[in-house]
């Protein structure tokens, strides 16, 4: 129960007495006086009615709805947050106060590192790659809500720090997609997870795909790059060898299997059989080989191994580490074949220092990944169906027409010979040809 009344000053008092001298003296006279109570300040205290102009303030004390104490206080209006001096308003608040109310309970609060190590534990059965990428997107993400507003925890986070966390995104449409993939599967987590109860993540616009262009390896190139691997030199400066023959072998996996680069720096020893390599695993586990020429398989025998179990890899360390590691040489290959390349402004780094100045450097805007289009390219335009093509590179359909089913002129011209080759052979076309001549 609230208790309400005025506090009044010194000044305001009740109309003194009349006298002779004084018979009609100013002001009202103060009716409830004698049940005034003193007030510390030497003033007094009372309910309602005050002799002031304006009137003095109210103030309660007592408990309210919620079980919550309160010492005797200004009454504060919860409209214009103004200190009240009407009575009637006054007892409008007190009533609202006093409604019984559960007791509001402290909200708990999960800080974004628990709630993204939980994540990962989820994802701790996936492959490495998997749960590379979602570190990193992770990781990025958790700075840039702190380095941008200063938030700590899931439940500070809303659409706006996550859509100008997405608008900073620089790579490919299609890392940016995955990327998205990830980060809208961790906030779905934490709603199943019971931290929020809606996902913020859940208003992010759908990145639109890139344009497909997919670019292989002209004749030219692929003979230039063998050519090269000769060229090809180690950390000491020294051309041939080991280097080349490893380099040799890599190469002519990815060419004539189409695997990833990574997929071909973890290729095991198991996962070759006769002239055949394993190139895909479906998700029913049924194993998917390729047939090779025999000089790959003799090339992958003569080559250094890096381990007992891998043909590239010791099998320390992590595999993307060691595919990066690749990818710099192959892009030191391509250089030395003078594939797409061209003239850049770059810092070189001599003894592990960098220079001060830039550098006129060559790079090539080759990619690994052009072996596999290149395959493919060459499949197609033999006449391979789609749906095999997908089985050998491991990949859905829906994926394999979406970058390979792209009607070209090479394609169209190899179309028109396979109809005249038709009309040679039907005898009602010949006969036709022959009348209208």
């Amino acid at each position: 129960m609230l208790n309400l009344f005025r506090r009044h000053g010194r000044d305001c008092g009740p109309k003194p007495a009349p006298t002779k001298e004084n018979p009609n003296p100013p002001g009202e006279y103060f009716a409830k006086r004698s049940t005034s109570i003193p007030a510390p300040n030497g003033g007094f205290r009372n309910a309602g009615w005050c002799p002031s102009k304006p009137q003095c303030f109210c103030f309660f004390e007592g408990t309210d709805g919620t079980g919550a104490h309160h010492k005797p206080k200004n009454l504060i209006d919860p409209r214009n947050g103004q200190k009240v001096r009407d009575w009637s308003r006054a007892s409008e608040i007190i009533r609202d106060l006093e409604t019984p109310m559960p007791v509001q309970q402290s909200k708990l609060v999960t800080p974004l590192e628990t709630a993204i190590d939980g994540y990962k534990d989820k994802k701790a059965k996936r492959s490495e790659a998997v749960r590379g990428k979602t570190r990193r997107i992770l990781e990025r993400m958790r700075k840039s809500l702190w380095d941008n507003y200063r938030i700590e925890t899931v439940q500070e986070v809303r659409l706006p720090h996550l859509a100008k966390f997405v608008a900073g995104w620089t790579e490919a449409r299609s890392v940016q997609r995955n990327n998205q993939t990830i980060v809208k599967a961790f906030w779905n987590f934490c709603v199943d997870s019971d931290y929020i109860t809606k996902s913020p993540a859940k208003g992010l616009d759908p990145i639109p795909e890139d344009r497909v262009q997919v670019v292989p390896f002209t004749k030219d190139e692929m003979m230039q790059i063998f050519k090269a691997l000769p060229l090809l030199h180690d950390e000491y400066g020294r051309c041939g060898g080991d280097i080349e023959i490893q380099t040799k072998a890599f190469v002519c996996v990815m060419r004539w299997t189409g695997m990833s680069i990574g997929d071909t720096t973890t290729l095991e020893k198991e996962e070759v059989t006769g002239w055949k390599i394993l190139t895909a695993r479906t998700k029913t586990n049924e194993s998917v080989y390729g047939a090779v020429p025999p000089f790959v398989i003799e090339a992958l025998k003569a080559a250094p191994h890096d381990s007992r179990k891998y043909f590239f890899w010791t099998g320390e360390g992590t595999a993307h580490s060691r595919t990066n590691k690749w990818g710099e040489r192959l892009q030191r290959l391509f250089v030395l074949a003078d594939v797409k390349t061209r003239e850049v402004q770059k810092y070189k780094y001599v003894g592990g220092k960098r220079t001060s100045e830039k550098h006129l450097v060559k790079i090539s805007d080759a990619k690994p990944h052009m072996f596999r289009h290149t395959m493919a390219h060459e499949l197609i335009m033999q006449g391979c169906p789609l749906t095999e093509l997908a089985k050998l590179l491991g990949n859905s359909l829906k994926t394999i027409e979406k970058y390979y089913g792209a009607w070209e002129q090479e394609r169209q011209n190899a179309l028109d010979k396979r109809l005249e080759d038709w009309w040679s052979v039907d005898p009602i076309t010949k006969m036709l040809m022959n009348a209208s001549q």
